[in-house]
């Protein structure tokens, strides 16, 4: 497993998570998705930034939260690299990068996990509050990681027409 020493912390719906920062590409505003028919019921759509092509993911359909508190001004989208793609996520808030001591980072509960689901890797005690460190390899089924890998090559070879 990752060790985390500097996670970049968010919110989604109130509950709070973490990504290590060296996995993080970027952290966006304002970033306009473009909608995919057909697509997997938690992917967004695509980005393109900077040129790159980035399936948008939704997270809190993911771990199936209901609603939407965030105020829309807050929102924010973290570019991350998995080890098979980077994938853009929507977040309710950015709230704290920093370090956290090993010793405030436990193994996730095994009451805790899923079973076949990795994706909730540790969790931190920072100033008191319990952060879930998620696993980003983990985040993507094979078949959602399959559907997304056409989509983006359909995105590049339309990109590739257009300069035609």
């Amino acid at each position: 497993m990752a060790s985390y020493i500097k996670p970049v912390v968010f919110s989604l719906n109130g509950h709070l998570f973490g990504v290590d920062i060296s996995l993080i590409l970027s952290i966006e505003k304002q970033v306009k998705a473009v909608r995919i028919p057909n697509e997997s019921p938690c992917v967004e759509g695509i980005i393109n930034l900077r040129g790159d092509i980035i399936p948008l993911y939704d997270l809190k359909k993911k771990f199936t939260f209901a609603g939407d508190s965030a105020n829309p001004a807050d929102k924010s989208i973290i570019v991350i690299r998995t080890k098979d793609t980077k994938l853009a996520i929507t977040v309710d808030s950015v709230l704290h990068i920093g370090d956290v001591e090993s010793a405030n980072i436990s193994e996730m509960p095994e009451l805790a996990k899923k079973p076949g689901e990795e994706v909730f890797d540790r969790v931190a005690n920072i100033n008191g509050k319990l952060v879930v460190l998620l696993n980003v390899d983990a985040i993507l089924s094979k078949e959602e990681l399959s559907d997304i890998e056409k989509v983006k090559e359909a995105a590049n070879k339309e990109v590739e027409n257009e300069q035609d």
